[in-house]
């Protein structure tokens, strides 16, 4: 298998082994782009290498122990991490050579808007209140369960202890303009029943009269 040995000269990590592989789109296709692998030895220490256009890579001379290797898939797709644990067996056959350890790394589309949103949220967080941060991710998960009331509640009480978290008011302004729209448009709806249920009886006495 190929890829590119970035440094042809380098001992690696002392060994005689490969860790070699390829990566693949979420298809199945080979990935015909230069994609950074890393190899990190949980003992330490980080080793580079690019994969070729079919996506091919490896690191050589690898001594025993255990291994991550991560790809790095770009803005389109997850990193990827996979461990590998690499035992020399100086009496197995073609020990001399060192054994190669195979991968097929398969890469998965990158949920960009959750993970964007869940960044820009984090970083808001950044400088509040632990419970009232707490707080404030409940309410998320009272909203996305549908409990709006209590919501709203556990976004007062994250208010009251840090009254500059502008992100739990702006979330209160928004349930509260649209509860209020809710509520108008109950009324509105109440009403024009009222009014056709009046004119239907009108309309009734209409008919018997005549």
């Amino acid at each position: 298998m190929g890829g590119i040995d970035s440094d042809p000269g380098s001992r690696g990590t002392g060994g005689r082994n490969t860790i070699e592989g390829r990566i693949y789109y979420p298809s199945g296709r080979n990935v015909d782009k230069r994609l950074k692998v890393k190899m990190t030895g949980i003992r330490g220490g980080d080793f580079f290498t690019m994969a070729d256009d079919t996506g091919a890579f490896s690191f050589r001379r690898v001594g025993a122990g255990t291994y991550v290797i991560s790809v790095d898939g770009g803005s389109e797709y997850e990193p990827v991490n996979e461990q590998v644990d690499v035992v020399d067996g100086s009496s197995s056959r073609g020990s001399e050579m060192g054994r190669v350890y195979n991968l097929q790394i398969q890469l998965r589309p990158r949920t960009a808007k959750a993970n964007d949103r869940a960044g820009v949220i984090n970083a808001a967080l950044t400088g509040v209140p632990k419970l009232a941060a707490d707080l404030y991710e409940q309410a998320l998960e009272s909203v996305r369960a549908g409990d709006g009331n209590k919501a709203l509640e556990q976004l007062r009480r994250a208010v009251a202890l840090y009254p500059e978290f502008s992100l739990a008011l702006n979330e209160m302004a928004l349930y509260i303009k649209t509860a209020a729209s809710s509520i108008r448009q109950r009324k509105l709806f109440r009403k024009q029943s009222r009014l056709r249920l009046k004119c239907s009886s009108c309309d009734l006495i209409t008919a018997l009269c005549f």
